[in-house]
């Protein structure tokens, strides 16, 4: 055991290191909970289900998720990182494991939900474990890299899941994907380590004024907005695309996948502008570029260019999907340490409320017979998020680190 004790620490004992793990377990969660989307043609027709009950499963996973975040946070604070990952990535790995032999619709559904609590775990914990090992003026960069292992892995699943399905069945690449996280949340108990003395967080608001804090609150309600940017994106950007140009589907989804390379490059590059500027002036900067995005997307018509729309959607993507590291690097700015699990449980179960706004939106949609109004709207709503973040302002600023 004392000759693994030298390597075992070294790799441990490096920020990047440390950055590469985190990733790593954000994608292997991300990437099982893709199985509904990426795998449903063969889940309807093995289960026999229809589209609604399809959509139940994604239901599933975002209500796990949104359960799962506030006791992930506590439980965060109260014990090591490295424990609580450990514990939710691997279980969710062997639930979705579990999910593979299920024949029966309900028991799929609960096991869906059970492995998305373990990757709220992920959720909360994984911040905590770039605070203790970034400086301040170099933790939204990480935490922006850490969010890209969400687009990453989605897409990793969306090219490797639906191949090994044609080799096998969607149960075979429910296994592989389910292995695959066990696999990473075992190397990551195996290679982590807590960092020795006090994390690099020492300001905050006491708890539990955070949550009556209006900077907490007035944060929240933007990322709200954008989390509902977000999901009406991710939802009917192609079906919009498809009517309103007459695009054919395969091709109305390139401009999704557009969206999303501008997510990935966004999730970085907003966190690095947090780290330059101040999370307040950067959360405030991506919600105004999110509510303009929303208002030329309501200009596309059936004579618009298609490389200007396909700007358009890049932008989207930069701006609507990439607001989460400097959301939550503001929140630990503003939380005491003790409590940073806690406070970003309670902030990102609240976000979540966000995804509600989806069903409106093609409400909306369909009442109008166009997405024009429905755009509108969308910015107006992001609009609102401009103006809450003014008050999101950072307590103040964090003592440097030498």
């Amino acid at each position: 055991m004392r000759s693994l004790s030298l390597p075992v620490r070294s790799l441990a004992g490096r920020p990047t290191s440390v950055l590469v793990m985190a990733t790593g377990l954000l994608a292997a969660t991300a990437a099982y909970q893709t199985v509904p989307g990426v795998l449903g043609p063969l889940l309807e027709t093995d289960l026999g289900i229809n589209q609604a009950a399809l959509g139940l499963l994604s239901a599933a996973l975002i209500g796990g998720m949104a359960i799962g975040l506030l006791p992930g946070g506590v439980l965060s604070d109260r014990f090591s990182e490295r424990t609580i990952m450990t514990i939710g990535v691997g279980g969710g790995g062997l639930a979705m494991f579990a999910a593979s032999f299920s024949t029966s619709f309900p028991v799929l559904a609960v096991l869906f939900f059970v492995a998305s609590i373990g990757a709220a775990f992920a959720a909360t914990g994984g911040p905590k474990t770039i605070i203790r090992w970034f400086a301040p003026n170099r933790r939204g960069t990480a935490l922006g890299i850490r969010q890209t292992g969400v687009p990453l892995g989605g897409v990793v699943a969306s090219v490797l899941l639906p191949a090994i399905a044609v080799a096998g069945e969607w149960r075979l690449a429910t296994r592989c994907v389910a292995i695959a996280a066990v696999l990473v949340a075992f190397l990551f108990w195996a290679l982590y380590r807590d960092r020795d003395g006090k994390p690099l967080v020492e300001s905050g608001i006491d708890q539990p004024s955070i949550y009556r804090s209006r900077r907490f609150v007035a944060a929240t309600g933007c990322a709200l907005t954008l989390q509902a940017a977000q999901a009406c994106t991710l939802t009917y950007l192609t079906v919009d695309l498809h009517q309103t140009l007459g695009l054919p589907a395969a091709t109305a989804a390139l401009f999704l996948a557009v969206a999303l390379i501008g997510a990935v490059v966004g999730r970085v590059g907003w966190g690095t502008v947090g780290d330059l500027i101040g999370n307040r002036r950067a959360l405030t900067s991506v919600s105004a570029l999110a509510a303009v995005c929303c208002c030329l997307m309501s200009l596309v018509d059936s004579t618009s260019s298609l490389v200007a729309v396909a700007l358009v959607c890049l932008v989207l993507g930069l701006a609507a999907m990439s607001w989460n590291a400097v959301y939550i690097s503001l929140v630990t700015t503003m939380a005491p340490r003790r409590s940073i699990g806690s406070a970003l449980g309670t902030g990102l179960s609240i976000v979540l409320l966000g995804f509600s706004v989806a069903p409106l939106f093609g409400r909306v949609a369909d009442v109008a017979h166009s997405f024009r109004p429905a755009w509108v709207a969308l910015a107006l709503l992001v609009t609102v998020g401009v103006a809450l973040s003014f008050v999101a302002r950072t307590p103040k600023p964090e003592p440097a680190v030498v």
